[in-house]
């Protein structure tokens, strides 16, 4: 039975990777790539994968009912033989590759000696468990990653199959969406899903972008802005130009970035690996010394009890769904390296402009002059300004619409860029904008206003003088405004053991300062050019320091680059184009300390599911060493492992997390 078993399995094996060689000089590699899809993230090779698996556990299943035929029907037992062979050829075939192509011993070559002496010696049905587990292992990942993957691509998968394509003499046609072109103008009506990304050019809607940039706030959409594919329209009707369809749009490059990142493996699971690996000579050393002593079939199990195979399975499970759930907080991670790297920060920078503030200011103090009150300086400059759609602009007309001012109607408005805006009313001239323009129009400023510049000036505010008749009557202060989420941010990166947090700043000393110690920052560095922020960064790394700079994105490129970890706000639709490692996809700052923790909850879970991993293969060379286990005892070990493995990797993470605070703060906002 012994060469019969040898023989068989030799036969099937030659006779497989003949045909194999000889399938992969005929057939071309086939190719399913829709033009205009949304996906193009080599599923061809993965569904190949998914069938060859497939395939072998049917195999694989067949076997198992004939070999337990054949313990009562010996004839069966014979075709199980082959059909074990033919199962564990994928096991020889990485055997074979790391010896004949790496030029290395690894731990598959054990699963394949493993596979020849159970076959060999006639444990049928340990052999075809052994071959089973493996194939399930293969099947696992597969389906783990599926399932992982939907949390995000959920509605990326109801991509329409057509869309509303308006014609040149306004009617509307339905057409298959791999047809449409860039400038082709579409509808979108409520309900459906925007397929491509572009500008709305008629029409207004609320647009959910949730399962995009993880925004948990509808985003109202008019005329000019910028919509994306994925996004769900909960009202309202849009008429979109076409700008990228496809492969080309930023959801399809989210899923790009996420699959590439998906291949990222921790230093934690890459050195376990390794030394699963480099254990496999040893192993198989301390098996050939003990076989006089304790027989082949205990020595076979000691080559068996190597936690190689679970080690790449569950650990790279659980990195990735890490990865997707950062993915579902509107936090796409570009480089998994850098939530390694994390772990290591005690520093982190922020630019302060566009990241600290938003680009929205205030209105501080209304200054008057002559007989106007602060209520007719407001109103005047509203009235102005009503049109405009520069911050300043949008600052001045939400302090008005919150004092419930009315509009007052103005006609031949005239705006000079960068420096004001003048406007008639009935017999009036209201003129509204930065001192520079008073000077150009010939307008005489007040001591009071000028003291009041410089006074903003060295705050790092503005001031917009309001003028009616070539006379100033007022002014209005311009604060920038801080996002409202700093400081709790900044208190919960300190528990993430951050040592020291920093401003960069382009503006004078006096701002930069008083932000720093409002926000009591250690450090703050001013008037920095965007080629001096790298320095800054470069200077802190020799002191020994491990920097994360957070930047408003390809603005920072250089200090970006510099970083130990770099983070940003980029807009979704420039992800591809941004140098950062991370970027939080809604602008929400307040995403960081999530940031740190799921990087410490990653590394601590690695360790554990290691740890466990260890112990039950300890266990189970200890039972082959002392107790002359059989490889059938090892193959019970591997199936609790297996389900205790599976079952900690596939928790679902916001469980891991419900018990942190910052957490349950975001479901319910």
């Amino acid at each position: 039975m012994i060469l019969l078993g040898f023989e068989i399995l030799a036969t099937v094996y030659i006779v497989t990777r003949v045909i194999e060689k000889k399938r992969a000089k005929t057939n071309e590699p086939a190719k399913d790539v829709k033009k205009n899809g949304l996906f193009n993230l080599d599923s061809v090779e993965i569904n190949e994968k998914e069938k060859q698996v497939n395939h072998y556990l049917k195999v694989n299943t067949v076997a198992i009912a004939t070999t337990l035929m054949g313990y009562v029907y010996y004839p069966a037992r014979l075709i199980s033989l082959g059909l074990i062979s033919y199962s564990t050829v994928p096991i020889l075939k990485d055997a074979e590759k790391s010896l004949l192509v790496e030029k290395r011993i690894k731990n598959n070559l054990l699963n394949s000696i493993v596979s020849v002496v159970c076959i060999g010696t006639g444990q049928v049905f340990t052999a075809v468990l052994v071959a089973g587990l493996y194939h399930l292992g293969d099947k696992m990942v597969i389906k783990t990653q599926d399932r992982s993957k939907a949390m995000i691509n959920d509605v990326f998968q109801q991509q329409p199959n057509k869309v509303w394509l308006l014609t040149h003499d306004g009617t509307e046609i339905e057409i298959a969406i791999e047809i449409v072109q860039v400038n082709d103008i579409i509808v979108v009506n409520t309900g459906n899903i925007v397929p491509v990304d572009g500008k709305v050019v008629e029409g207004a809607a609320m647009i959910d972008q949730h399962a995009l940039t993880g925004e948990s706030v509808l985003a109202e959409k008019t005329v000019g802005d910028q919509v994306l594919a994925t996004t769900l329209v909960i009202s309202g009707r849009i008429l979109v130009r076409i700008e990228h369809a496809g492969i080309d749009t930023t959801a399809a490059k989210v899923c790009d970035i996420l699959k590439h990142t998906a291949d990222y493996k921790t230093s934690i699971q890459s050195r376990s690996e390794q030394w699963a690996d480099k254990v496999a000579v040893p192993l198989m050393g301390v098996a050939g010394i003990l076989l006089p002593i304790i027989g082949i079939l205990p020595a076979t199990t000691l080559l068996y009890s190597s936690p190689g195979n679970a080690i790449k399975t569950f650990a790279s499970l659980q990195t990735f769904n890490y990865l997707i759930f950062l993915s579902k907080q509107g936090i796409l991670v570009k480089d998994g390296r850098a939530l390694e790297e994390l772990l290591k920060v005690d520093t982190v920078l922020f630019d302060k402009t566009g990241t600290l503030t938003i680009e929205q200011p205030t209105v501080g103090e209304i200054i008057t002059c002559d007989d106007l009150s602060e209520t007719q300086v407001l109103s005047y400059a509203a009235a102005a300004e009503h049109k405009l759609t520069h911050p300043i602009a949008r600052a001045i007309l939400k302090h008005a619409e919150d004092n419930e001012l009315p509009t007052i109607p103005v006609e031949n408005a005239h705006y000079q860029i960068g420096y004001g805006i003048t406007v008639h009313k009935e017999n009036a001239i209201i003129q509204v904008g930065s001192l520079r323009f008073m000077d150009l129009e010939g307008i005489g400023v007040p001591e009071i206003i000028k003291q009041t510049q410089a006074d903003c000036h060295r705050q790092g505010h503005s001031v917009v003088a309001v003028a009616v008749n070539k006379h100033i009557k007022g002014a209005i202060e311009i604060k920038p405004q801080l996002r409202p989420e700093i400081k709790a941010m900044l208190d919960n990166l300190r528990q993430h053991k951050v040592k020291h947090i920093g401003i960069v700043s382009g503006d004078h000393k006096q701002p930069t300062q008083k932000l720093a110690q409002e926000l009591e920052m250690d450090s703050y560095f001013y008037d920095v050019l965007p080629q001096e922020k790298a320095t800054i960064v470069e200077n802190l790394q020799k002191q020994g320091k491990t920097v994360c700079f957070v930047g408003d994105g390809i603005n920072d490129s250089i200090a970006i680059k510099q970083a130990n970890v770099s983070i940003s706000f980029s807009d979704a639709s420039a992800i591809t184009a941004d140098l950062a490692q991370i970027v939080l996809m809604d602008g929400n700052i307040s995403h960081l300390p999530v940031l740190f923790e799921v990087a410490e909850n990653l590394s601590t879970d690695t360790k554990r599911i290691l740890a466990m991993l260890g112990s039950i293969a300890t266990l189970s060379n200890a039972g082959a060493v002392f107790l002359q286990m059989r490889v059938i005892g090892a193959v019970s070990l591997q199936i609790v492992e297996g389900v205790m493995g599976f079952g900690y990797t596939m928790r679902p993470l916001k469980d891991k997390q419900a018990s942190q605070k910052h957490f349950l703060q975001d479901e319910r906002n």
